[in-house]
């Protein structure tokens, strides 16, 4: 694995390239979820596809970043992360 996570979007007939960090940990259960979510959100905002698909990739990107290791399997990603911070709790 490198140093990157890389997601290809296909809109308008091209190929968008997502690239954001890669982040060490197991702790990434409900990533596609999250991340699938994330983007129907910010399209029913009004963001085009793009710029919808970009924002999901930073959102989930963080929550990974600020996952949880509970139990003994893959932990949850930290969906609240950026509440918590605005706050003042993290």
């Amino acid at each position: 694995m490198g140093n990157d996570a890389v997601d290809l979007l296909f809109s308008g007939g091209e190929f968008i390239r997502l690239q954001t960090r890669r982040i060490d940990t197991k702790h990434t259960h409900g990533t596609g979820c999250t991340l699938s979510s994330a983007i129907a959100c910010r399209l029913a905002l009004g963001d085009s596809v793009e710029d919808a698909a970009r924002a999901a990739k930073d959102y989930i990107t963080e929550a990974i970043a600020n996952a949880y290791a509970v139990g003994g399997g893959n932990g949850p990603v930290g969906h609240l992360t950026s509440l918590y911070r605005k706050a003042g709790m993290s």
